[in-house]
């Protein structure tokens, strides 16, 4: 498995992405791996690479570069607070640019392979764990998805950490792969 950092030119500056990819068999599909609140952390970056060990590049990108360098957050008050200023950033109109840059970087590695591509995102970057009145505006878009309501689920139960929830991660990472595996 490769795992590496890349600093990807974007509009707005340079954002930190973490690439993975399995070493044999490239190019791979590419995926971005779009970060939740919290941002990147072990838990994140390992189910990065538990996706890439399927066969994929994926590109987890520091969604948060506007407002500084790449760093952990802890669950302190101080750092919630500070994380919620830094999601303002990451607007529907800022992540195409960013989106674009990731792009590019991958259509210049001979490891990913051109043509479609995927995304998966958490919390911020998408996905719901219970009834949420935005999910049909996928609908009216024009994208094809499915939309699982997990009524059991705690918000953010899919990465290792005090939510998680393995009766309702599992079944994510089976639909993330059915997913990828019918449109990639």
């Amino acid at each position: 498995m490769v795992a590496r950092e890349e600093m990807v030119t974007t509009p707005d500056g340079e954002m930190l992405t973490f690439i993975f990819h399995p070493e044999h068999d490239c190019p791979h599909p590419v995926v971005l791996y779009l970060m939740d609140a919290p941002s990147i952390r072990p838990a994140l970056k390992d189910m990065a690479s538990r996706l890439a060990t399927a066969g994929y590049y994926v590109m987890l990108p520091y969604l948060f570069y506007r407002g500084g360098q790449f760093r952990e957050f802890s669950m302190s008050d101080e750092d919630m607070h500070q994380r919620r200023e830094l999601m303002c950033a990451v607007t529907p109109t800022s992540i195409i640019g960013d989106g674009e840059a990731l792009l590019r970087v991958a259509d210049a590695d001979p490891n990913a392979r051109h043509g479609k591509i995927g995304a998966v995102g958490f919390c911020m970057s998408g996905g719901w764990c219970d009834n949420d009145a935005t999910a049909p505006a996928l609908d009216a878009a024009g994208v094809v998805n499915t939309v699982d309501f997990l009524t059991e689920a705690e918000h953010g139960f899919a990465p290792a950490g005090p939510r998680y929830d393995r009766a309702a991660s599992e079944p994510h990472w089976e639909r993330v792969h059915s997913l990828l595996r019918r449109n990639l």
